[in-house]
């Protein structure tokens, strides 16, 4: 029989993002590793009502936003962080006055989820850079652990507020 070279014989392998390296002793849900993470200089994509409901429960959506950008404008600011914030639904009223300075506010377009944006901009981003991302929801986090990101547990952004 005759042998023949699989399918992919040939091609180059496509390059991978590589997650940040943890310190040694700084475990993996813990607030250094949050710290480590923010302060590292990577581009983190922050699953915005995932992270702000948790937070904030027992404020309103429009609140909890306001509370959210208030927030991770502060983290921001004390670690130098490249933070995106990404929120369900563009035609939300008022989503147009929430631009900040410090952080990028991106708003999923009709029919789109933000857990789809935030899957779209970890694989626009260069393997280069070196990227978080910030949620609770398991699927994001299989889906961009598969592309080379970092996670932050939205419960270790909200330690971070204080």
């Amino acid at each position: 029989t005759e042998l023949t070279a699989p399918p992919t014989a040939g091609r180059a392998d496509r390059p991978k993002r590589t997650p940040l390296p943890m310190p040694g002793g700084v475990l993996g849900d813990s607030e250094a590793t949050a710290l480590h993470l923010l302060r590292a200089g990577a581009s983190i994509l922050v699953d915005g009502y995932n992270v702000a409901k948790l937070a904030w429960p027992d404020l309103d959506l429009a609140n909890q936003r306001a509370s959210l950008l208030d927030a991770v404008e502060n983290v921001a600011r004390r670690f130098g962080s490249d933070i995106t914030v990404v929120f369900d639904g563009a035609g939300v009223v008022g989503a147009a006055a929430e631009a900040r300075r410090l952080v990028r506010v991106a708003w999923s377009p009709p029919g789109v989820t933000a857990d789809d944006v935030i899957r779209d901009e970890v694989r626009r981003l260069p393997v280069s850079r070196q990227v978080v991302v910030v949620t609770n929801d398991r699927e994001i986090v299989r889906d961009v652990k598969a592309m080379g990101a970092n996670i932050l547990s939205s419960d270790q952004l909200a330690a971070v507020f204080g």
